[in-house]
């Protein structure tokens, strides 16, 4: 693949009310080389569910002492967006909507948004080597945690933090690649299934709110 190309890996972690808790990415390279990580914890507006707390470890009294405002996160996210070529996160309708929901609150256009960008879920890819392997049930989409096991195994990345997520999703994009289970085809024409969905996704959550 084309060195120049920029692959953006980004998760998210959030409150258990659809609000933006952290935000990690990783831009890379056609090659896979890092180029810039970025990391963030925000400043909720309510208190963060206790069994969200649970999952990834972010207490209110820590995201309101530390964190930043949502405002500075999404001008960072925009202009590293904006440098990118592909962006791909994991289980993505998740961080795509909680994503979209915060530039709505701030009244901006989302970049991700109605085919403005080629984004991808890695998901949707790591299945079919599990399912080769044996190592998931039909209709089953595997977590990262168990992509990442099969794919280096002994290895161990901390779960549930933004950063991390993101690294090890850039991790299996790559190898998953590298082992030919993706082809630059099926990149961009999963793209388009993503874009498709998402639209659906934004369009349902829109009339919830009517």
């Amino acid at each position: 693949m084309a060195k120049e190309y920029k692959f953006l890996f980004f998760d998210t972690e959030l409150s258990g009310y659809d609000q933006l808790v952290s935000l990690g990415y990783v831009l890379t390279n056609g090659e896979g080389e890092e180029l810039e990580e970025g990391y963030y914890l925000l400043r909720p507006n309510r208190p963060i569910r206790r069994s969200t707390v649970a999952i990834h470890g972010i207490t209110t009294e820590e995201a309101r002492k530390d964190g930043v405002g949502l405002s500075r996160v999404l001008t960072r996210f925009t202009n590293v967006v904006k440098r990118a070529d592909v962006i791909l996160c994991y289980a993505a309708f998740g961080d795509l909507l909680c994503m979209g929901i915060s530039y709505e609150h701030l009244r901006r256009p989302f970049p991700l948004d109605k085919g403005s960008a080629v984004v991808i879920d890695v998901a949707f890819m790591a299945e079919k080597y599990m399912k080769e392997h044996g190592l998931t049930k039909p209709g089953e989409t595997p977590g990262l945690d168990a992509v990442y096991a099969a794919l280096f195994p002994g290895e161990d990345y901390d779960r549930h933090n933004s950063l991390a997520d993101a690294r090890a999703t850039a991790k299996c994009f790559w190898r998953l690649l590298g082992d030919g289970y993706l082809t630059i085809k099926s990149i961009f024409s999963q793209a388009r299934v993503m874009e498709i969905c998402h639209q659906r996704d934004r369009k349902e959550k829109e009339n919830e709110n009517n």
